[in-house]
């Protein structure tokens, strides 16, 4: 990726701050990262590790989060640059490692099996209306991470984000309607922290990014498999 380029780079920091927000979620997290943080983690990569792509920096931090390398890096509720640092020094080191020990072929085979879960994903939805059923957050995030690097997705722009702001909660109004009458209070309240500025759920940005698009794929009669 070519940072130099203002677009190429707005595009790395929409794609690490989703990468970030997934980390942090997964991790126990109770916080969210201080936006300080955030900019000195992205000016840390920047410098020290460009030659990671966004893909690898994900991979870094899930198998860090398995144990790959014995016990994973903890946080203490601190999630900023030298907490990253470490988890990236890990990576680099194990790969090195791995590099010498495997063939290429196992490292395209992991880009098959993103192909395959995209895909999947994409079949899921056009035979039953329905996105991720029965899907692990992991596995969601790590199909979108994949569709939103290939550039089938939209960059994360503040209109984008007003955009689908608005459209979320016009469909949780919508699910409001049809819920019983304490669940739809509920609801009405959280609806209302939205409208005055608290976070949105990701993963109804997630569900409702990836089924606008493949509402266009199968308006178009196209096929995700065509496309990857």
């Amino acid at each position: 990726m070519n940072l130099s380029d203002a677009h190429e780079k707005k595009k790395f920091q929409d794609g690490l701050a989703v990468i970030l927000t997934k980390v942090a979620n997964l991790t126990g997290l109770k916080d969210p990262i201080h936006p300080i943080n955030k900019r000195d983690i992205a000016q840390m990569i920047v410098t020290l590790y460009k030659t990671l792509s966004l893909e690898e920096i994900d991979y870094a931090f899930r198998i860090d989060r398995y144990g790959y390398h014995g016990e994973p890096t903890k946080h203490y509720q601190l999630f900023n640059a030298e907490f990253v640092t470490t988890v990236l020094i890990k990576y680099e080191k194990w790969k090195r490692t791995t590099l010498r020990s495997c063939p290429p072929t196992r490292f395209e085979d992991k880009h098959q099996a993103k192909k395959v879960l995209v895909n999947k994903c994409f079949k899921e939805y056009r035979e039953t209306g329905k996105l991720f059923r029965s899907w692990t957050k992991s596995q969601i995030y790590e199909a979108y991470w994949y569709m939103y690097s290939r550039g089938f997705l939209p960059s994360h722009t503040e209109l984008f984000k007003e955009k689908y702001r608005r459209k979320v909660v016009k469909r949780m109004y919508k699910a409001a309607e049809e819920m019983g009458v304490f669940a739809k209070r509920r609801r009405i309240y959280k609806l209302k922290g939205i409208q005055i500025g608290e976070k949105l759920d990701s993963y109804l940005c997630i569900y409702m990014t990836v089924e606008t698009f493949f509402r266009k794929l199968i308006a178009q009669e196209k096929e995700m498999q065509d496309l990857l």
